[in-house]
């Protein structure tokens, strides 16, 4: 018999983690599901890794920069392994700390890809093996925020009389496990691709080739609601279409 629950979280990212624990809060039952890691993308592999990064660059800069004020340092030498290794410890720490939110509100967690067979049923396939069953009042998909930018993009380009095809990829670790011949059927060859993802653009240009393009935002340090700053970075469905238009000609 299914586990029964008030609500399904479907995506561990800042978006789902954040429901999760709101609604337990609440006094609600909750599962929140993730193919990876808690804190998905953004913290695992995406915003808060690179962000790490970018402030060490920042800080080489200011080292070099504060010669003009009569403070001389040697030339910075950076130890990869080292870099890494700290890097590796913050997002562990971050992805800790989300674990002890939940268990400090009750929010259980399952790992793997969650397939929703009806409006209150959700099968999962774990990622330490076999499939499960379970079973809410309420599902809440929280898989990523760019997916909405790609499909209005895609409403668009339709009007245009362009046709696109929208691929959600909530897990590039399970996604590359794959076979060729399946990861070819989700990403076709010989088609021109376009990635949208609300961080540093580097990751995804494996993905889209030298022929493609990836909308992103690769500065950080502004500080405003999430719609704001999307606009202010020009990450909007207008600019995804704008890409896409790019490639294809």
């Amino acid at each position: 018999m299914a586990t029964r629950y008030d609500a399904i979280v479907i995506g561990g990212g800042p978006g789902g983690y954040s429901a999760a624990i709101r609604l337990a809060q609440l006094g609600k039952k909750v599962l929140c599901v993730e193919s990876y890691r808690l804190g998905g993308v953004c913290l695992n592999v995406g915003c808060m890794p690179s962000k790490a990064l970018l402030h060490v660059g920042e800080v080489i800069t200011a080292a070099r920069d504060v010669k003009e004020m009569g403070v001389t340092f040697g030339e910075p030498k950076v130890d990869l392994a080292t870099l890494n290794k700290w890097k590796a410890k913050m997002v562990d720490d971050l992805v800790g700390g989300i674990g002890t939110l939940f268990k400090a509100n009750k929010v259980e967690s399952m790992f793997g890809v969650a397939t929703v067979v009806d409006k209150n049923t959700v099968r999962v396939k774990k990622t330490d093996g076999g499939d499960e069953t379970v079973t809410a009042d309420n599902l809440v998909i929280a898989t990523g925020s760019e997916v909405q930018l790609a499909l209005g993009a895609q409403r668009q380009l339709a009007e245009a009389g362009i046709a696109v095809r929208v691929v959600s990829m909530p897990s590039t670790t399970v996604f590359d496990r794959q076979t060729d011949e399946y990861r070819d059927s989700v990403l076709l060859r010989n088609i021109p691709r376009i990635a949208v993802e609300a961080g540093v653009t580097d990751f995804w240009r494996k993905y889209v080739g030298l022929q493609g393009a990836v909308v992103g935002i690769d500065r950080f340090g502004e500080s405003a609601p999430a719609a704001d700053l999307f606009k202010h970075f020009g990450f909007t469905a207008e600019n995804v279409a704008k890409a896409v238009r790019s490639v294809i000609q």
